[in-house]
């Protein structure tokens, strides 16, 4: 049941991966899931995000930009509003 609703929380490229890890997987357990998602989506760990996101540039489309600004922003945590200001 699990596995099913987490559909709902997908968008875009991810909802597609997740279709395709459904017809591929023949019995996909929760667990399945957790370790796909972190393998694809979260297991970069920077020794430091913000060093990262603070250089962070558009190189590519405005979608890859966005990704790879959430990415690092999850990674740095919750930033002081002054921080945001520059």
């Amino acid at each position: 049941m699990r596995v099913k609703l987490s559909r709902l929380s997908m968008e875009g490229s991810t909802i597609h991966w997740f279709n395709l890890l459904l017809e591929t997987e023949d019995d996909l357990s929760w667990e399945k899931l957790k370790k796909a998602l972190i393998a694809r989506y979260g297991g970069r760990r920077l020794e430091n995000p913000f060093e990262e996101l603070s250089t962070l540039r558009q190189n590519g489309s405005m979608e890859e930009y966005v990704e790879a600004f959430e990415l690092l922003s999850s990674q740095v945590g919750r930033l002081p509003e002054e921080q945001y200001l520059g």
